[in-house]
């Protein structure tokens, strides 16, 4: 009887956590990296204008695209970056040796590096957990690796000051639905 008890307990909190009103479960479809792609992103994400892109990022390191949302202390975003190879096209079997690269780069604390596919496609996750500069809690971020038309496209969530993970639970959903 106990047992029944608690399963059902179990599934009561599952439902009421992932149902009515719960703005981490509802998404939408969204056209993103200049109409190119699209992505299932949580409801509550908006386009960065451009002039608040140009404010966050110096014009070198300026992602093409970003969407963001606040949530009281916790903020979230997730950019898009493309990358040309000079003299050459980028293939999917080149992204391995460009992760590898940018794990170095990252010394002594590098990120998790991890193969899968999205949408058919190869891509490589790179994970990585730091404290904060801007604020006393930790920054998660994970950037997706995929080739784009002969080019290397950066999908890049970033998620501060995240209690109980789920900005960055929905961001890698996210992630996962890219398409183009």
């Amino acid at each position: 009887m106990k047992v029944k008890t608690l399963l059902g307990m179990t599934m009561v909190f599952f439902a009421l956590a992932t149902m009515g009103g719960n703005s981490y479960a509802d998404t939408k479809t969204r056209s993103v990296f200049n109409g190119k792609a699209r992505m299932e992103l949580p409801a509550e994400y908006q386009k960065m204008p451009d002039n608040k892109l140009k404010e966050a990022y110096s014009s070198s390191g300026r992602p093409k695209e970003a969407w963001y949302m606040t949530d009281r202390n916790t903020g979230a975003m997730v950019t898009f970056s493309q990358f040309e190879m000079k003299g050459k096209k980028m293939a999917e079997s080149n992204l391995r040796a460009v992760a590898e690269g940018m794990v170095e780069e990252f010394g002594s604390s590098p990120p998790t590096m991890r193969e899968g596919k999205v949408n058919g496609r190869k891509v490589i996750w790179l994970e990585l957990q730091k404290m904060s500069i801007k604020s006393s809690g930790k920054r998660a971020s994970m950037m997706q690796l995929s080739e784009y038309r002969g080019s290397l496209l950066v999908t890049t969530l970033i998620v501060d000051n995240d209690k109980g993970d789920r900005h960055y639970s929905a961001g890698k959903r996210a992630l996962k639905t890219l398409s183009y």
